[in-house]
């Protein structure tokens, strides 16, 4: 098919005996220019195709293209870039693409663009943090090649929001962390039975994983239900000597410890000055402002109260009060082992007492007759040292015979 264009032009002659007319007719192919309209119809049908599937799946499309010495010119942008940027299309249209990038990302966002623009590739996806027109940063993630808009070279960035990703994977750090600092306390909880060391170890590793400046742990008497003071970490010595003075021991109920250990679960006070159950001003006079006061649980039972304070306020996620809640229950078992174990120490030197100190001979055997242990009255009355009769005979030694 051959397109053309004619025109024509009415020619007269002027005859003696008759007049004529005749018609130049010009003729001009057109038929590229023919091509070009429709291929330019065509690739618009195509650009507005793939903005409507960018607006579709959330994705903001923005042509880029150079004008003179300005890089970057905004010369098409769709809905979904409106959106992001929070700016009008007209605003785009005056402004360089990177006048939006962040001045961190910017030089290399513009180095990739002037590749782009001369028809080369880069492969792959960029994260970028583009500012709003509000002056919020939002990171994207965003591709780009090398096109022609309106008879025109063209960079075309695609670009997707990641602020959800983004976040997600803060919060899997976060919570990564949170595990680390978590085993990073069990195990020193568990390299230690005594009960006034673990105290320490415990307060300064949860002050740690919580980010606090100072902190005391308390453990509760059972014999006077009182919360009484076993460590601290971040007091100077005459601060540390007044409160345990003044708030050594606390009654369940009483105070922010107290409360906490009634009720059995953390709580946070983001004001202490304000606070009127704080029982030791001098928290203030200290520049704390900032509190957690975490129960410390045994089986179902409150065994302590660990106190931590901060000069700034701390904002605390659902992920931190997973934290808090686990340390808790850590802790609280650890002490109430280390308790426990002290109580059985003492039991047992108690019992070495009364054993050695009792007016009659006694020893202990096995299922064989051979003596495991004897006081030293025992030892005395046959002659010989408590350590001399472990390991012989009990008929050997009273007795003197060979066999029971």
């Amino acid at each position: 098919i051959l397109n053309i264009i004619a025109r024509g032009i009415i020619v007269e002659e002027e005859e003696e005996e008759e007049e004529e007319e005749e018609q130049l007719v010009v003729i001009r192919d057109i038929t590229e220019r023919k091509r070009a309209e429709q291929e330019l119809k065509e690739s618009e049908a195509r650009y507005r195709a793939l903005v409507r599937l960018g607006g579709q799946i959330g994705e903001a499309i923005v042509m880029l293209g150079d004008e003179g010495e300005r890089e970057g010119v905004q010369v098409f942008s769709n809905d979904a870039w409106l959106r992001l940027t929070g700016y009008s299309a007209e605003e785009l249209r005056d402004m360089s693409f990177f006048d939006l990038v962040a001045p961190k990302d910017r030089e290399a966002s513009l180095r990739r663009h002037r590749i782009k623009v001369r028809g080369e590739s880069i492969p792959g996806l960029f994260e970028v943090t583009i500012i709003r027109k509000d002056g919020s940063e939002v990171p994207v993630e965003l591709t780009s090649g090398w096109s022609t808009y309106r008879g025109k070279p063209v960079n075309v960035v695609y670009i997707r929001d990641i602020t959800a990703r983004k976040r997600a994977e803060a919060e899997a750090g976060e919570h990564a962390m949170r595990m680390e600092a978590l085993h990073q306390v069990s195990q020193g909880l568990a390299g230690s039975l005594e009960l006034g060391p673990l105290a320490e170890l415990a307060l300064l590793e949860a002050l740690q994983a919580l980010g606090l400046d100072a902190g005391i742990i308390r453990y509760l008497d059972d014999a006077t239900q009182e919360l009484a003071i076993i460590a601290s970490q971040g007091f100077s010595v005459e601060d540390d000597r007044e409160m345990r003075l003044m708030v050594g021991r606390l009654k369940i109920g009483e105070g922010l410890v107290g409360t906490a250990a009634q009720t059995g679960s953390p709580l946070i006070v983001e004001n202490l000055a304000g606070d009127s159950r704080l029982r030791y001003p001098g928290l203030v006079r200290l520049g704390f402002n900032f509190a957690v006061y975490l129960p410390l649980r045994a089986k179902d039972r409150v065994v302590g109260v660990i106190s931590g304070y901060s000069k700034r306020k701390n904002s605390l996620s659902p992920g931190d009060m997973e934290v808090i809640t686990s340390l808790g229950g850590m802790v609280g078992i650890a002490m109430a082992n280390a308790r426990l174990f002290e109580q059985v120490i003492r039991a047992s030197q108690e019992w070495r007492q009364t054993f050695d100190s009792m007016s009659e001979g006694v020893a202990v055997l096995s299922l064989d007759q051979t003596i495991i242990r004897a006081n030293r009255t025992l030892a005395k009355l046959v002659g010989s040292t408590p350590k001399e009769l472990v390991g012989r005979r009990c008929f050997e030694v009273i007795h003197g015979l060979e066999s029971p």
